[in-house]
C-alpha cells in the first residue's frame, strides 16, 4: 500500500515558515515559483534554507517583502541578475547581509566590481585601463602589433615626466618646453628649436657651419660673451639699428663713416657712464627714472633756461637731500591747484615771514608771532592773546574773568544772552551738572529727569510723578476720574489737611454742595447773601449768633 507524506508546506509567494512552531527534524517548503524554498530550525532557533539559490532580476534580495517569517538564514545564496551588472553576481548571506560570493565589492548602479587587494593573473585582456596609483610593470610595455599606431597620453592630458635611460625617437619629435640633455645629442635631419638650448652647439670638426643663413636668420642672438674670429658684419644697410648695452672696449682704432647717433646708453640702471669732459646738450634731455647728483657730481651748474622735472604729480617724484637755497620766489604752476605736502607726507616744520595759501592743514600745534590788540581782523591767533581776551584774572581787556576754577563776567551785571533764537546753553551729550539760580522763568515747555518718589521735597516734579500722585483717568495715583466725579483710588481713604489750619475751598471759591453720612466739625458757619450765622456747641446746649447783630440765642431742646 503506497502512503503518501506531505510536509510543511505554503504557496503563498515570499512566505517563509515561523521557527518556533517547526520541530527538531521538520522540514517545511515554500512552492511558490516566485520564490521557492525548503526549511528547518537549527537548534538555537533560527530558521535554516536548504535551497534553492534565489534567482532575482530586479535587483531585490530574497524575502525583501516577507509575507511570513523576516529575514535571512545564514549560508542562504542569492544569484544577482538585474540588468545594470554585465553578468550574474553571486552572494552568500553572512547572518548580517549579504555578501558577494568571488570578494569583490560590486556597484549594482553601474556594475563595476571593485578588489581592494592584490589580484594576481597570468594573462590580463581589458579594452581600457584605468589605474588611481602607481603603477609597477616588470616586462616591456608593447603596443599590439603596430608600429606608429598608438599615442602614450594625449594632447590634452600630457605625462608630467619621463625617466629614460636611452630614447629612440624615429619620426619627427614635438618639445613644447625646455629638454635637458646631459649628454652629446645627435640630430641627423634638422633641428627645429622654439625654445632654449642650455647647452653647447659645436660643430663638426674641421667643417664650417652656419648658425642660419642669408634666407633664414635668427630674430635674435642673446649671448653673455660675443667672439668673432674673423671678419664681422653687423646689419645689413644703415637702417639697421646697433644697441650697445655694456661698456665697450675697442683695442684698435674705430674709424666712423657717418654721423653716430647713440640711442641707448646702458641697458639697466645699474650701468654707470663716467664722462671726463666738458659736456654740451643743446637739446632737452629726457629723465625716466630717478637721478641722483652727490656733491662731487655737478659742483656748480648753471641752467640758462626752465627746468621742468617729472611728468607727473601721481608718477614723479624729486627727492632731495640736502638744503635748497631759493633767491627767487616759489610759486605754483596754477593757482589754487598744488599743495605742499600730503596727508600722509607732511612737513616737520615750515618757517616763513609770509604765507599765502588757499588752506593751512596742521596735523600738530603751529606757532607764529604772538598775536596783538593792532593786527588785522584776519589774523590767525595765537594762544596767549585769546587767555588775555576771554578770560583773565584780572579781566582788564576780557568779558571775562578767571578766579580759581570760577569764570564769570567782567561787569557785576552783565546777562548772558544767546546770540539768536536757536541756541542751547550745553548739548545733548553734554550738560551742566547744576545751574544755581534766583529764579526760573520758561517761555516754553522744561523738562527733566522724570521725578522719583526719592526725590528732596524741592525738586521740580514732572508730568508723569504728577499724574500718578494727584490722579489720573487710569486710577493709578492716590485719586481716580470718571468723566467730571474725582473719587479717592481705595474705598476706605480719608481725606484729612495735612497741618491744623487746612481748609476744603477758600472764601473766594467755595465747593457747590457737600454730600456726606455723617459731618464732624467745630464751629458750622451759615452764611450766603441774606444772613450770617454761627452755630457754637457748648456742653449742654447749643447756641447761634447772628454775626450782623452780634446777638446770641439758645436753641431750647426737649429730651426724647
Amino acid at each position: 500500500m503506497t502512503t503518501n507524506i506531505q510536509l510543511l508546506r505554503s504557496s503563498i509567494a515570499y512566505k517563509r515558515p515561523s521557527s518556533a512552531p517547526l520541530l527538531e527534524g521538520q522540514a517545511a517548503i515554500n512552492y511558490n515559483a516566485a520564490e521557492p524554498g525548503l526549511f528547518f530550525r537549527l537548534t538555537d532557533g533560527r530558521l535554516s534554507k536548504i535551497g534553492p539559490c534565489a534567482v532575482t532580476d530586479n535587483g531585490l534580495a530574497p524575502n525583501a517583502a516577507p509575507a511570513g517569517e523576516v529575514g535571512n538564514a545564514v549560508g542562504e545564496t542569492w544569484l544577482n541578475a538585474q540588468v545594470s551588472l554585465y553578468s550574474p553576481v553571486g552572494y552568500v548571506f553572512d547572518g548580517n547581509e549579504f555578501v558577494t560570493a568571488n570578494g569583490f565589492k560590486v556597484d549594482v548602479s553601474t556594475g563595476d566590481f571593485t578588489l581592494m587587494r592584490t589580484l594576481t593573473v597570468q594573462k590580463l585582456v581589458v579594452n581600457e585601463l584605468n589605474v588611481d596609483g602607481p603603477a609597477v610593470i616588470g616586462g616591456n610595455i608593447t603596443p599590439n602589433g603596430q608600429n606608429c599606431a598608438y599615442f602614450l597620453g594625449k594632447a590634452t592630458e600630457r605625462w608630467d615626466y619621463a625617466y629614460l635611460c636611452n630614447l629612440d625617437v624615429s619620426k619627427d619629435g614635438l618639445i613644447g618646453n625646455d629638454l635637458t640633455t646631459n649628454r652629446d645629442m645627435i640630430v641627423g635631419r634638422d633641428l627645429t628649436v622654439g625654445r632654449r638650448v642650455p647647452s653647447n652647439l659645436i660643430p663638426d670638426q674641421g667643417i664650417t657651419r652656419f648658425l642660419g643663413n642669408s634666407s633664414n636668420q635668427w630674430a635674435g642672438v642673446h649671448t653673455k660673451d660675443f667672439w668673432s674670429y674673423g671678419n664681422t658684419s653687423i646689419g645689413s644697410n644703415c637702417a639697421s639699428l646697433l644697441t650697445v648695452n655694456a661698456t665697450t672696449t675697442f683695442k684698435c682704432p674705430v674709424t666712423f663713416e657717418n654721423t653716430l647717433d647713440i640711442n641707448q646708453i646702458g641697458s639697466s640702471c645699474s650701468n654707470t657712464l663716467t664722462i671726463e669732459a666738458t659736456t654740451t646738450v643743446k637739446c632737452p634731455i629726457t629723465f625716466e627714472g630717478l637721478i641722483t647728483l652727490p656733491p662731487t657730481a655737478i659742483p656748480n651748474p648753471i641752467f640758462s633756461g626752465d627746468i621742468i622735472l617729472g611728468d607727473g604729480c601721481a608718477t614723479s617724484t624729486i627727492d632731495l637731500k640736502g638744503a635748497v637755497t631759493l633767491s627767487c620766489d616759489m610759486l605754483p604752476l596754477s593757482n589754487n591747484a598744488q599743495k605742499i605736502g600730503a596727508s600722509n607726507k607732511r612737513l616737520s616744520s615750515l618757517f616763513a615771514v609770509s604765507l599765502n595759501a588757499t588752506s593751512l592743514a596742521l596735523s600738530a600745534k603751529g606757532t607764529s608771532a604772538v598775536t596783538l590788540d593792532s593786527d588785522p581782523d584776519n589774523t590767525l591767533i595765537t594762544k596767549k592773546w585769546t587767555q588775555d581776551l576771554i578770560a583773565t584774572s584780572t579781566g582788564a581787556l576780557s568779558f571775562w574773568k578767571r578766579v580759581g576754577i570760577e569764570v564769570s563776567t567782567t561787569a557785576a551785571n552783565d546777562d548772558l544772552v544767546p546770540n539768536g533764537a536757536n541756541c542751547n546753553l550745553g548739548l545733548a551729550g553734554k550738560v551742566w551738572k547744576t545751574v544755581n539760580a534766583n529764579s526760573l522763568a520758561l517761555v516754553a515747555k522744561g523738562t527733566s529727569a522724570v521725578t522719583i518718589d526719592s526725590d528732596p521735597d524741592n525738586t521740580l516734579i514732572t508730568k508723569k510723578w504728577a499724574e500718578d500722585k494727584i490722579g489720573a483717568a487710569s486710577g493709578s495715583g492716590l485719586w481716580t476720574r470718571s468723566g467730571s466725579e474725582l473719587s479717592p483710588l481705595n474705598s476706605n481713604d480719608v481725606l484729612i489737611p495735612k497741618g491744623a489750619n487746612g481748609a476744603l475751598g477758600s472764601a473766594a471759591k467755595k465747593w457747590k454742595a457737600v454730600y456726606a453720612n455723617d459731618v464732624y466739625t467745630g464751629d458750622l458757619h451759615l452764611k450766603n447773601d441774606k444772613g450770617d450765622w454761627t452755630m457754637i456747641e457748648a456742653e449742654e446746649y447749643l447756641t447761634i449768633r447772628n454775626n450782623k447783630t452780634g446777638k446770641t440765642f439758645k436753641l431750647m431742646m426737649e429730651e426724647v
